[in-house]
């Protein structure tokens, strides 16, 4: 299903943790019709590249690693590396302040210290960031509309994975939980091997494999919130972790492995059922016993009888 694309996505850190990309790319290649051939080589490479810390040090592989990881053909010997470096790196030279397309919101919701070193974080990491915290946004309720984030990231699929659609923001009819919704009709056939060559021309060359990213999720966010299914994302209050509850309700709490049959013994399930039995069994005959009241109460009072006549008449009700 598309929604595990997403989830993985900001399910798995990759702050300090550069190699769940090889989970939440496999996740891709699994829901999403999506070419992603080629992903393998780039996230070898930014994986290395993250381990340092520090784009002097890391960029002095480059002679070396270009002919380690990539054939000679026409981009993938120099321009594959510094796809992969600015993955991680795309913030050297003043570039985060002074053109990042992220910035204004990574600023606004992440730590100072996460853009000064030793703390700095990776582009990549930073992206996630974003997208996480954009999704606990839409958990909380909040329109659309007002998630700034999220009417760039949603802008991202028509750049980098060439969907022919504009997706809009819309008011919803009186009936929905929300005031708006998503609209769009669009079908996409970007690959991630094209990713690399987009920003040759209009895209932003610092951010391709971010905002690729970015634009995957993006795309399957969207696929989700126009099913109208918004009020199943949540956010598991044992794990912590982001999941899709199988309905729209308040009171789901827990994600499927975290709910409270699943983090109990045998024996606690079997006694937990048969309190649930009893209170049920209780809540049924209480029920009954004030439905009976207010029957006899009735015909009190609309016959001017007394209670142990009206008694007699919802016995000879129930009778028939």
């Amino acid at each position: 299903m598309k929604e595990d694309v997403f989830i993985t996505y900001a399910n798995n850190p990759l702050k300090g943790n550069p190699e769940n990309l090889h989970k939440i790319f496999a996740e891709i290649k699994k829901n999403a019709e999506i070419d992603i051939n080629g992903a393998e080589e780039a996230i070898k490479l930014i994986c290395e590249l993250a381990t340092y810390n520090d784009p002097d040090i890391a960029l002095k592989l480059r002679p070396q690693r270009v002919n380690q990881y990539y054939d000679h053909q026409e981009y993938r010997n120099i321009t594959s590396f510094d796809f992969a470096a600015d993955a991680v790196y795309g913030y050297r030279n003043g570039y985060c302040e002074r053109g990042c397309y992220l910035k204004e919101f990574a600023r606004e919701i992440l730590p100072i210290e996460y853009f000064e070193i030793p703390n700095r974080i990776t582009c990549c990491e930073c992206a996630q960031l974003c997208f996480i915290d954009t999704i606990e946004k839409i958990i909380n309720g909040e329109e659309l509309s007002e998630i700034e984030a999220f009417k760039f990231i949603i802008s991202l699929p028509d750049k980098y994975l060439q969907t022919e659609s504009e997706v809009k923001i819309v008011k919803t009819p009186q009936e929905s939980p929300y005031r708006e919704i998503l609209k769009r009709e669009t079908s996409f056939s970007g690959n991630f091997s094209d990713a690399i060559q987009i920003d040759k021309d209009d895209c932003d060359s610092h951010s391709t494999f971010n905002f690729y990213l970015l634009a995957v999720n993006a795309e399957c966010l969207i696929d989700f919130l126009i099913n109208d299914a918004r009020g199943k994302l949540k956010r598991c209050q044992f794990c912590n972790k982001i999941f899709v509850a199988s309905k729209n309700a308040k009171n789901f709490k827990y994600c499927k492995i975290c709910s409270r049959k699943n983090r109990m013994t045998k024996e606690q399930r079997n006694e937990f059922m048969r309190q649930r039995r009893a209170k049920e069994k209780n809540e049924k005959i209480t029920k009954k016993k004030e439905e009976k009241e207010l029957k006899i109460q009735s015909h009190m009072e609309s016959l001017g009888i007394s209670r142990d006549k009206a008694e007699k008449l919802w016995e000879d009700d129930q009778k028939v």
